[in-house]
């Protein structure tokens, strides 16, 4: 899916290279984003369609994704080691 910003200086028209796009797999999970900005967002599933990661253009700012054995979530972990966020 595509959504088209107006485009700046031509009235009723939008803009060819300003916009936010999303894909979705088979399931309907978003697997990624493509921001106004140009930076495109991945997100990666495993095959119970859990959310294992999410990539950013800067390797950094990756967050992988840990699941318990009942499919909850309980770590979300950033690739540059900042932290890490832990689920109860």
């Amino acid at each position: 899916m595509k959504l088209r910003y107006p485009h700046p200086s031509t009235v009723n028209t939008s803009s060819t290279t300003d916009y936010k796009q999303f894909g979705y797999n088979a399931v309907g999970s978003l697997i990624n984003h493509r921001k106004r900005s140009g930076e495109t967002i991945t997100l990666a599933y495993d095959n119970l369609h859990r959310l294992t990661s999410r990539s950013y253009p800067t390797a950094a700012d990756n967050v992988a994704f840990a699941y318990d054995l009942l499919g909850r979530r309980t770590q979300a972990k950033y690739a540059d080691n900042s932290h890490t966020v832990a689920y109860v």
